[in-house]
């Protein structure tokens, strides 16, 4: 069992937060560069139609996963408490009640998985590979989705709660290597698409393994049983409830932008959109191996320490937040078309629509601080009311600005939501609910914050655009490189003086010097 008394916790929660940060990298790493590849050999070996198979088959079990309606982000908010004061039967207690839980999103998603076979003729034009029954492959696809709900699903949201997202992140690139090497084998070698969809079932036993290692070897004094109060059952469902309109927000959010642009500009302009949204959502998952890594630690923070302490940790977090965005914004501002052009062989958008494009990704990370903290919190409830609205607004907005300015519509539309509707309405929530009396204090240093952001932003645009280079991979690279220190270097200096980023600068050297400390005790040993 793995010794994790508050103060361990206290003591180790900078060291977990970096250990998450690598292994979600590696994670990032792993989830792009690997489906990429297989897409590119998949497309060449086995067709295009079977590419347009798999993706079906892909969407359909996206569809069905939002059944799961982010029930593991609420027993994961539920199990911060209980952790921090080592109360073990009430840790039973509630993966007990996650585990009947996953049990009936298991048979529910099978239910409507099979149920929805029937209208496959429908939704699939003339054009199936020769020789495919498309029932029993996407069985193939659905047997092992369904199978992660059933085998110990609780163990990953156990070592979430317990700040251990290197483990889940480790089971996921573990498991995801094995999977996708074995797939881009068999695609080489046997060009089967059979052979192709065992790998599915591959992941599934893998992931089941390595979740029972880690029961065994971790978990083996925490019994999963026991019943809940009627008040805590109440309080759960609340939350669940509440959690439904958030996934629905984020899962859903783009999909009406594309559905507008399909329908009023074709398939053409929206696969263009398409491409340039998919770079934006690769940069967005990098910068998210941070947020996903932070998110545990402040649970365990809010649960143990006081709103003072943790109002400190939210003024870093935002800092940081505004850091890494001001970056990533100004390499985007300066890349974004010159990448594109290198990869689709046209850069398709003017310098309005690749503002838009950064503006909407500015706002989305700005925002993240409020998001982890309330996450954390478990506010889902206090603005539940947010991702209905947002939504409405969004399609409103498509509906009357897509038809006149296109893709510009398109963005000016999502930015709106979030910066009218999703920011205001999520802080509201927050800092009624737990950072009362910190309000102005949070703007006034958002405030402060957007405006060195910005003036950053802008210089290293200003400064970039007056240099002219002949394009390549190695020049873009080049670009990168020169952005990305330039735009640092001018971070520096607009954010050096301030206490936050003063105490980010004493924590990575702390962090180094242990780093460097273990690596030295290692080699005397």
């Amino acid at each position: 069992m793995i010794d994790y008394s508050p103060l361990k916790q206290k003591h180790n929660r900078k060291e977990y937060v970096a250990r998450g940060i690598i292994s979600a990298l590696g994670v990032t790493i792993v989830g792009s560069v690997f489906p990429f590849i297989i897409r590119t050999v998949f497309m060449y070996t086995l067709g295009k139609e079977y590419l347009g198979l798999n993706s079906f088959y892909a969407s359909v079990i996206q569809v069905l996963n939002l059944t799961e309606l982010g029930i593991g982000s609420v027993m994961v908010y539920f199990l911060y408490d209980p952790i921090s004061h080592g109360d073990y039967a009430k840790i039973g207690a509630l993966l007990f009640q996650l585990k009947k839980i996953y049990i009936r999103i298991g048979i529910a998603v099978s239910m409507l998985g099979v149920s929805i076979m029937p209208f496959f003729t429908y939704l699939i034009k003339c054009d199936i590979p020769y020789g495919i029954n498309i029932y029993f492959y996407y069985l193939l696809y659905l047997i092992p989705i369904v199978a992660q709900f059933l085998i110990f699903p609780e163990i990953i949201i156990l070592l979430q709660a317990y700040q251990r997202n290197d483990l889940t992140n480790l089971i996921t690139i573990i498991t995801c290597m094995i999977m996708y090497i074995y797939q881009l084998v068999v695609i080489v070698v046997n060009k089967s698409y059979l052979l192709y969809m065992l790998g599915f079932f591959l992941y599934a036993v893998a992931i089941a393994v390595m979740r029972i290692l880690y029961r065994n070897k971790l978990f083996v004094d925490i019994r999963i049983q026991g019943n809940l109060d009627r008040d805590e059952k109440i309080q759960i469902k609340k939350r669940i409830v509440s959690m439904i309109g958030h996934q629905i927000d984020e899962k859903m959010f783009n999909t009406i932008d594309n559905f507008f642009i399909s329908a009023h500009l074709g398939l053409g302009p929206l696969a263009i959109y398409g491409n340039y949204f998919l770079v934006l959502t690769l940069v967005i998952m990098l910068l998210e191996a941070v947020y996903s890594s932070l998110l545990p630690s402040m649970g365990n923070a809010i649960a143990s320490e006081s709103v003072s302490s943790n109002f400190t940790r939210f003024r870093c977090i935002l800092c940081l937040s505004f850091l890494l965005a001001t970056w990533a914004s100004s390499c985007l501002m300066c890349l974004y078309n010159d990448f594109m052009f290198l990869w689709t062989g046209t850069a398709s958008y003017d310098g309005v629509v690749i503002l838009l494009f950064c503006t909407y990704f500015y706002l989305s990370q700005v925002r993240r601080t409020v998001q982890i903290f309330k996450n954390a919190k478990g506010l889902w409830w206090n603005d539940r009311l947010k991702p209905y609205v947002s939504i409405l607004l969004d399609f409103l907005l498509d509906l009357i600005l897509v038809p006149c300015i296109g893709i510009k519509g398109a963005l000016i539309s999502s930015i709106i939501c979030i910066a009218l509707v999703e920011i205001p309405w999520e802080t509201k929530a927050l800092f009624d609910s737990y950072f009362e009396g910190y309000l102005k204090q949070y703007i006034i240093v958002a405030i402060k914050y957007m405006l060195r952001s910005l003036s950053v932003i802008v210089l290293a645009v200003g400064l970039f655009s007056l240099w002219r280079w002949n394009l390549s991979w190695g020049v873009l690279i080049l670009k990168a490189l020169v952005c990305s220190v330039m735009t640092v270097v001018m971070l520096v200096f607009t954010f050096g003086k301030t206490e936050e980023y003063c105490i980010w600068k004493k924590t990575i050297i702390e962090m180094v010097r242990r780093i460097a400390g273990n690596i030295t005790v290692k080699r005397n040993g």
